[in-house]
């Protein structure tokens, strides 16, 4: 069951962070998304997955976000919104439709704007 809910966040959060702000049709935001989907789910997921994710998964993952978020650890739920900030530098710096978003998925996952920053920090420093 939680692998499950972990697999629908992981797929959810990154179409999330496509959608709002990123550039869908990057291909290095593209190819980071088929990877930290395939980290949980390694079988069948490639680009024409992330397209069909792209026009049916709901516009709004908060609550799955949160359902999952109790039962992660805090290292846990940083490694589930680092996966969308990897998507979201892909294309360039993080806009600000990008961070409203990564924002919000961070309170969705119980996470403080000062604990969202850090994340940034990281992923920022890992990339550059």
């Amino acid at each position: 069951e939680i692998a499950r809910c972990l697999q629908g966040a992981v797929r959810a959060l990154v179409i999330y962070v496509l959608r709002n702000g990123g550039d869908r049709d990057h291909p290095a935001a593209r190819e980071l998304a088929v990877e930290a989907v395939r980290q949980v789910r390694p079988d069948g997921y490639d680009d024409v997955v992330l397209d069909e994710d792209l026009r049916c998964i709901p516009a709004d993952p908060m609550p799955m976000l949160s359902r999952i978020a109790g039962h992660l650890d805090p290292a846990g739920r940083e490694s589930l919104l680092m996966r969308a900030v990897r998507v979201a530098l892909a294309d360039g710096p993080v806009g600000g439709a990008e961070l409203a978003a990564l924002q919000s998925c961070g309170r969705a996952l119980e996470m403080t704007p000062a604990h969202v920053e850090g994340v940034l920090i990281m992923a920022r420093r890992s990339v550059g």
